[in-house]
């Protein structure tokens, strides 16, 4: 999937873990086109006429939000979060859809004694320090 030449028309099964609460981390590596190797932009969003020729496509020109992520880099606060939504609609609505087809749920089974538990959210491991026992009775 990571090999444009494939043409590889969907992809199931792939996932992608936020490290923020905001776009930053993702959203230029996953839709934006200036990486030389497109290794992550898998809708080749932003791709070079030559790039595009190269890969075997019958087209020479695709859109690209490349300088829109470069914007919303740059915001901060609720700019900023306005500008990421702006790139979600625009890419949902006018570029390509994409769509979550399924969600991880994790669970965890804990003891009797556990009286409180928490999982850290980027990791999904257990939050160590936030692991409550009951006293043994």
């Amino acid at each position: 999937i990571f090999d444009p030449r494939e043409h590889v028309a969907a992809v199931v099964g792939i996932g992608w873990g936020v490290d923020l609460p905001t776009a930053t981390n993702f959203a230029g590596l996953l839709l934006g086109g200036g990486l030389p190797d497109q290794e992550s932009n898998l809708s080749l969003l932003g791709a070079t006429p030559q790039q595009l020729e190269t890969w075997g496509y019958g087209v020479t020109d695709v859109p690209s939000i490349d300088a829109r992520v470069q914007a919303c880099l740059a915001a901060v606060g609720s700019a900023g979060f306005e500008c990421w939504a702006e790139i979600d609609q625009l890419v949902m609505e006018r570029v390509v859809a994409w769509a979550p087809l399924g969600f991880a749920i994790h669970g965890w089974i804990t003891s009797d004694r556990v009286a409180a538990f928490s999982a850290d959210a980027q990791s999904v491991a257990p939050s160590l320090d936030q692991i409550q026992l009951r006293p043994e009775s």
